[in-house]
């Protein structure tokens, strides 16, 4: 690949903002990629803060996600327990619909268990 700038020489990497080639005179290097020098470095400084605060809004959200997942856990154990001990069938039948629908919010919490565990596990 050649330089966007300089067609001649080659290209070291690309712009982390704007995917052109780019020579090691045209690159700048930025947290965790390239820039283009003197026209894309604001932007790329821009999207790296933004993925910083995400990361740090994600952690600080994971208490709430575990406790999300015991509130689902719960809810199943409840609705299973409902739906068992019921005579009317219609009834019993929308219990266990319910009940498939709280097992399916735990599945997605899936993620938020495995994090928990490699955690406690890594201490």
């Amino acid at each position: 690949m050649r330089c966007f700038y300089h067609p001649q020489a080659d290209a070291v990497g690309t712009c982390k903002h704007c995917h052109r080639g780019l020579c090691r005179d045209c690159a700048s290097e930025r947290e965790g990629g390239l820039a283009c020098r003197g026209r894309c470095e604001g932007a790329v400084d821009a999207v790296n803060a933004l993925i910083r605060r995400n990361v740090q809004i994600g952690v600080r959200s994971r208490p709430l996600n575990l406790v999300a997942v015991f509130v689902f856990v719960a809810a199943l154990i409840t609705l299973l327990y409902l739906a068992f001990n019921e005579e009317n069938p219609n009834v019993r039948t929308m219990l266990y619909m319910i009940a498939a629908f709280s097992f399916v919010a735990v599945l997605g919490q899936l993620s938020v268990i495995r994090t928990w565990f490699k955690r406690k596990s890594s201490r």
